[in-house]
């Protein structure tokens, strides 16, 4: 657990020093080189461990840009939008009236996306090594060695840690925590929206 958020939070801090350029692409290097390691400690080739790397990265790029589910820091540093979860808040919380409401749910889904990423990550691992260095073993017992369970609680808590500051202080201030949008403004921005420019004025005075 403290694994996983430091290295989250590692990639973060490197990610904000580059400006927010770096996001997927450092996940994606981070995962590769990580992996590659971890396939030479348990006997794999060079040319395995390397392939096993790639692999391992281009796993963890792709369920980062499914499930992002890391809050406000991950997007803000560049780390973008899980495309899956943020349909899946955008559909449930469309009609919701309250803004605590809604940032309750955005942070519920967001978490167990999280913790879904973890899972198809393991999922992917299993298979990547089954296709590399590992390929007398059998798959099941690879997918069994994931343990996914604890990977999915592990992800959910990273996500439960890293987004309450941001969604206990928007609720609080009662803003959207995905717009940052009161509900008077949000309402504002949806009448200009919808072209009702002159009702918007009238709010706005």
């Amino acid at each position: 657990m403290v694994q996983s958020i430091s290295l989250n939070m590692t990639n973060a801090a490197l990610n904000a020093a580059s400006g927010g350029s770096l996001g997927i692409p450092l996940i994606a290097a981070s995962a590769a080189g990580n992996a590659e390691q971890e396939a030479l400690q348990n006997g794999a080739t060079i040319d395995e461990a390397r392939t096993y790397g790639i692999l391992m990265g281009g796993i963890e790029a792709g369920t980062e840009m499914l499930a992002g589910g890391l809050g406000k820091i991950s997007e803000g540093l560049g780390f973008g939008k899980g495309v899956l979860d943020d349909q899946l808040v955008k559909a449930l919380t469309k009609k919701m009236k309250s803004t605590a409401l809604k940032n309750i749910t955005t942070f519920a889904i967001k978490s167990v996306g999280e913790g879904t990423e973890e899972v198809l990550a393991g999922l992917g691992g299993a298979i990547a090594q089954k296709l590399t260095y590992m390929k007398e073993e059998d798959l099941k017992e690879l997918i069994k060695n994931q343990d996914l369970m604890k990977a999915f609680l592990m992800g959910t808590l990273s996500s439960v840690i890293m987004q309450a500051p941001s969604t206990v202080t928007s609720t609080v201030q009662g803003r959207d925590v995905n717009t940052g949008l009161t509900q008077a403004q949000q309402e504002y921005v949806n009448e200009i929206a919808d072209g009702d420019i002159l009702k918007a004025h009238t709010m706005e005075i």
